[in-house]
């Protein structure tokens, strides 16, 4: 699947596809529609940017938008905490119903606690780090990801599972920890 076959008929398709995500995504923190499309604006200018890149499948395709979101939202959050020079928030944990009322500034430090747990996940298991990427960040299901990379959604789900138990106990947020 490439951008570059007729950019014409994909931008719009894309820019579409990462408006989605980016609406389900923010949707929790209650972003307006202005920062919703504010993010899918940067988001796009991101991967449409120098030469469009080229994607094997869909996998690939969900992997990359996910990741353009990911670095979108947290040089974002990196600007926003720049400006600030806010400090001493108390980690915030992984779970969206925990943080749905969070303001932006809990937000910024969120994203980029996850963004740094990811990180260290990424060493450990570079496929689940994407996994939490796509689901994170990206706003698939499970049931698209499971479709994309031809696996069960059972496997997905079971990944997802351990991941996000994974991260709670790496931010802390594990009560059992």
């Amino acid at each position: 699947m490439s951008l570059a076959e007729d950019p014409m008929d994909v931008t719009p398709s894309l820019y579409d596809e990462l408006k989605k995500r980016a609406r389900g995504v923010l949707r929790k923190e209650r972003c307006t529609d202005h920062e919703t499309l504010s993010l899918v604006n940067e988001a796009c200018v991101n991967l449409l940017g120098g030469n469009p890149p080229e994607f094997e499948d869909r996998a690939a395709f969900l992997a990359y938008t996910a990741s353009v979101l990911r670095n979108t939202l947290v040089n974002l959050a990196k600007h926003r905490r720049a400006e600030k020079r806010g400090g001493g928030v108390a980690p915030v944990p992984i779970d969206d119903e925990k943080v749905a009322g969070d303001s932006k500034e809990r937000l910024d430090i969120r994203v980029l606690d996850v963004n740094a747990s990811l990180e260290r996940l990424a060493v450990l298991d570079p496929s689940l780090a994407e996994l939490v990427e796509m689901r994170y960040f990206g706003g698939y299901s499970c049931r698209e990801i499971a479709e994309a990379r031809r696996v069960e959604t059972q496997s997905i789900e079971d990944r997802w599972r351990f991941a996000k138990r994974w991260l709670r106990k790496d931010l802390g947020d594990d009560p059992k920890s």
